[in-house]
């Protein structure tokens, strides 16, 4: 005898350039469970990848479940019929996951959904750079991430979110080894955006620029530098601080663009998986260093989030918004 599939409010989805990560809101007043993370390389497409998800919440919850409303928070431009997830090749088309499994699809730019989790951030889960000096809720907030690729987006004191792809302004050299970095990077790629520094590839990128620079053909992944250089390889460490350098400089500009005096919060595994190895006063200092915008850098707090799903977390508080407007019942 087949049962009726038990219906949820909501299935939460942050689609990452390697990882994806689910969560599901049994009714739009609980928080996430079920939360899982799983790498992209092992689905063909997105469709496969919530399939699977599915069938562990049948396993989990002992009962064939389905939902009202699948949230997906997506690397790049939600606004089209179909996204394209530039680090990901995956074509993603709301209309026919909707078709697919009978529910409503909202969609949401990856790092707009951090922006709308700041609010929610735990105090524990938020650490401190720069601490605020006044209360932050009336001012501009930013929140970038590098992580396969580099995301950006800011809070607005009202709670609206500007969605932004600031991750790809161009990479501007604040140094003559920077310069000849760009000059190098120049040989393989046709234009050198801040993404292609400061992000997990970026780390690799700087350090094969780096060799290249040396006379020499040497490649590694990002877990590798930041292994060695712990280890006390030289150039690994050289990488990792110019990368410091370079993300810290590309957050201070971004914190102008968007007036970010309420605070600049750093997401994204890169920032994480540097753990020790993030040198808080390299970075600010080239955060600050903005001429005759220094001291207005200075008054920014800067802080690093903790929490390992921000995604996640602003993406389920959308849902229940769509909720509340839509009065939904569960």
């Amino acid at each position: 005898m087949e049962t009726t599939p038990e219906k949820l409010f909501a299935i939460i989805v942050d689609v990452g350039g390697t990882h994806i990560r689910f969560g599901m809101l049994p009714s739009p007043d609980a928080s996430l469970q079920c939360i899982e993370v799983v790498e992209c390389a092992q689905f063909a497409h997105l469709e496969a990848a919530l399939s699977h998800y599915l069938g562990l919440l049948d396993r989990q919850l002992h009962r064939t479940c389905s939902c009202r409303l699948l949230c997906l928070a997506l690397p790049g431009d939600v606004q089209n019929e179909s996204v394209w997830l530039v680090n990901l090749s995956w074509s993603v088309t709301p209309a026919q996951l909707a078709e697919k499994f009978g529910c409503q699809v909202f969609t949401v730019n990856d790092f707009s959904a951090q922006a709308h989790a700041i609010p929610h951030l735990p105090a524990d889960d938020i650490q401190w750079l720069r601490a605020p000096k006044t209360h932050q809720e009336g001012w501009n907030r930013a929140i970038i991430g590098p992580g396969t690729g580099l995301g950006v987006a800011a809070l607005l004191p009202d709670g609206q979110v500007v969605e932004s792809e600031g991750g790809h302004i161009s990479f501007a050299p604040q140094s003559p080894l920077q310069q000849r970095l760009l000059a190098t990077l120049w040989s393989r790629f046709p234009r050198v955006s801040a993404e292609r520094l400061v992000s997990g590839p970026g780390l690799a990128n700087i350090y094969g620029a780096l060799a290249q620079l040396e006379g020499e053909e040497d490649n590694l992944a990002p877990q590798q530098i930041t292994e060695k250089a712990a280890a006390g390889h030289q150039r690994c460490q050289s990488a990792i601080d110019l990368f410091t350098q370079v993300f810290g400089s590309v957050c201070g500009d971004l914190a102008l663009a968007f007036a970010a005096k309420g605070g600049v919060y750093l997401s994204g595994g890169v920032q994480q998986s540097l753990q020790s190895q993030f040198d808080a006063m390299t970075f600010l200092e080239h955060f600050d260093n903005k001429g005759r915008y220094r001291d207005y850098c200075r008054q920014i707090p800067v802080a690093r989030v903790l929490t390992p799903q921000p995604g996640l977390l602003g993406a389920a508080s959308l849902a229940r918004a769509q909720a509340t407007r839509e009065a939904w019942s569960v």
